[in-house]
């Protein structure tokens, strides 16, 4: 009897997220008070994780094991290798431009780039990178007062933002 290996991944994710959570309770006393709120986004996110991925753990759990026969593991659905690549470059392209522009400016191109080459209307693809850099600035550097990364590269548009 196997265990399917969607059974796994999420008892990981599980895992790791738990010893975020300890970790973010346990550093209160050796952070100064003015950045004591910046443990709020690790434990939020967290905790979230923690539900959706017990909700999935506990469906995995639900299912009955199947036995497979060793024709039956080769006969796997093939890898679509193109496209793990693909969204692979995407990421990657992302954390570089993460580094060299800072969030706010990627968080604004890469939304809209990637709708536009997926052939979505420039109009509506700038409109909706422009909304995750609104909903990116206002979240993080007016409602919790976290400074964001602003790029290796100076950009002068940071210069105007308080």
């Amino acid at each position: 009897m196997k265990r399917s290996r969607y059974f796994y991944f999420p008892l990981v994710i599980l895992l790791v997220t738990i010893v975020f959570i300890v970790s973010a309770l346990t550093t209160t006393g050796r952070i100064p008070a003015a950045t004591r709120a910046a443990r709020l986004l690790p434990l939020g996110i967290g905790s979230l994780l923690v539900i959706l991925t017990s909700v999935e753990l506990f469906r995995e759990l639900r299912k009955k094991p199947t036995k497979e026969s060793p024709a039956e593991e080769t006969a796997a659905a093939p890898r679509n290798v193109k496209l793990e690549l693909e969204t692979a470059a995407w990421i990657v392209g992302y954390l570089v431009l993460l580094y060299v522009t800072g969030v706010l400016l990627s968080t604004f191109l890469f939304p809209a780039a990637y709708l536009k080459l997926h052939n979505v209307g420039w109009v509506r693809s700038i409109l909706i990178g422009l909304g995750c850099a609104v909903f990116c600035y206002v979240l993080f550097d007016l409602a919790l007062q976290m400074r964001l990364y602003q790029g290796a590269v100076p950009i002068p548009l940071y210069r105007f933002l308080p």
